[in-house]
């Protein structure tokens, strides 16, 4: 698996039907599966904080930036 820091950051966009698809190394770098439940919280600045809800401990996060 990839190493992530804290400072990067993913510019994401959502087609015309409301999908939004993760790069796969993105999936990669996270360690993130088919499967896994994801958490979208908006941030003050505007940006979306992604998490892997069901994860207890180690929480593996990306932010993606409005665009």
């Amino acid at each position: 698996m990839s190493q992530i820091n804290e400072d990067q950051s993913w510019a994401l966009h959502v087609d015309e039907e409301g999908v939004l698809t993760l790069p796969d190394e993105l999936w990669d770098a996270l360690g993130w599966q088919e499967g896994d439940q994801i958490e979208f919280l908006e941030q003050e600045d505007g940006s979306i904080l992604l998490i892997k809800a069901n994860s207890e401990e180690d929480v593996d996060t990306v932010e993606s930036a409005d665009e």
